[in-house]
């Protein structure tokens, strides 16, 4: 029929029209509303005119195969996640206002709010690795990389950068992160990837990359909130915690940490903050701290009477003569298949009735009471 007087398409109009592959819409063309052309899959095609005010939310997400898509010049208002999911994207046209415009192109990529926020990187012919926001910009939009594979490492160094949930979803091959600090509502890092809390991410990475392999933050923390970086499974480099005083509960849990140092200014480990880190070699405790020291690799209490952690790598362990008490978890996942514990062991803490799931022969002195169960499973670590 004839649609050269239609002045709005309504909201999904097209939704899921999966063998739609061009549309040449009027010039009279004045907004579309959200979700309108959502999940056309084959829509290779779409002619903007520059009369175009308004765009609805997810008006062309899930578009996978659109090459190209024109920039209203008249466009003052464009929903969240407009083109979320347009993975073949591969061009974006302007009008001749663009350096004015409220939304504009820089450098291929679409940016509100006059060039200061960005809202889809394009990364179709782009050979770069790295990216960081050019002058102006300050803040990212939710999804704004969605899908992207080009990208290893994204910097965000300052404070100015105002990352928004999700800003980060997505992405596939992502290496290295500099952000700023963990606070606020931002005070777990798979809240840039999208996870409504911060246990959302689950041991096995429900929202954050595999890849993710080194995060650096630039103001250091006293602080880490609970959950911290928990479910980063590739997680092996956390640069920027110095300064730590305190770490929360499962701050660092499911990690793929090795190698622990243990600032000096750290005085409370939060219960099971490393639990799940199956690769931990060794703790190291830097000198001058007032409630932690390792020996033989392992984490202590200051008086070495009280054994927190074994690193779940160790086949081999050595005890120090003062050790009288063996946290509850300290050997969880352990490598150790034999653990000749000295006469001045009194205590092994339990804390439930579940069996070991790991069998270990443990010979110590007949003064010692002691119950292994639960003595593998969990790891309180406290002053």
């Amino acid at each position: 029929g004839d649609i050269s007087s239609l002045t709005d398409i309504p909201d999904a109009a097209f939704l899921g029209c999966r063998r739609l592959t061009g549309v040449s819409l009027p010039d009279g063309l004045q907004s579309i509303g959200a979700y309108a052309f959502a999940d056309c899959e084959a829509l290779t095609s779409l002619r903007l005119g520059d009369g175009i005010s308004t765009i609805g939310e997810c008006a062309f997400s899930g578009c996978s195969s659109l090459t190209e898509l024109h920039i209203p010049a008249r466009l003052s208002s464009l929903g969240a996640s407009a083109m979320k999911g347009c993975f073949a994207l591969e061009r974006l046209t302007y009008a001749e206002d663009n350096d004015t415009a409220f939304y504009r192109v820089i450098d291929g990529n679409l940016y509100g709010n006059s060039g200061k926020k960005l809202l889809l990187y394009v990364p179709c012919g782009k050979t770069e690795t790295a990216f960081v926001l050019p002058a102006g910009a300050t803040t990212v939009a939710a999804y704004a990389f969605y899908g992207n594979t080009n990208l290893t490492e994204l910097t965000f160094d300052t404070s100015t950068y105002v990352l928004e949930k999700g800003a980060l979803a997505g992405m596939q091959s992502l290496e290295k992160l500099t952000v700023y600090t963990l606070s606020g509502d931002a005070d777990y890092l798979a809240y840039y990837f999208g996870a409504e809390s911060a246990e959302a991410n689950g041991s096995a990475g429900a929202y954050t990359p595999a890849s993710l392999t080194t995060v650096v933050l630039t103001k250091q923390p006293t602080t880490l909130t609970e959950y911290a970086f928990y479910g980063c499974t590739g997680l092996s480099c956390i640069e920027g915690l110095s300064a730590l005083r305190s770490v929360g509960a499962y701050a660092f849990a499911y990690t793929a940490l090795q190698d622990v140092v243990i600032p000096a200014s750290l005085s409370g480990i939060g219960e099971n903050a490393f639990f799940g880190c199956s690769q931990i070699r060794s703790f190291t405790v830097e000198s001058g701290n007032p409630a932690f020291v390792a020996y033989d690799g392992c984490l202590y209490n200051q008086k070495m009477t009280d054994l927190y952690i074994v690193p779940p790598t160790k086949t081999e362990i050595t005890f120090p003569a003062t050790l009288t008490n063996i946290a509850s978890g300290a050997f969880y996942k352990s490598a150790l298949t034999s653990v000749i514990l000295p006469d001045s062991v009194k205590t092994i803490v339990r804390d439930g009735k579940e069996q070991t799931q790991y069998a270990m022969n443990i010979h110590q002195g007949t003064s010692v009471k002691y119950n292994l169960n639960n003595v593998f499973r969990k790891t309180p670590c406290r002053r």
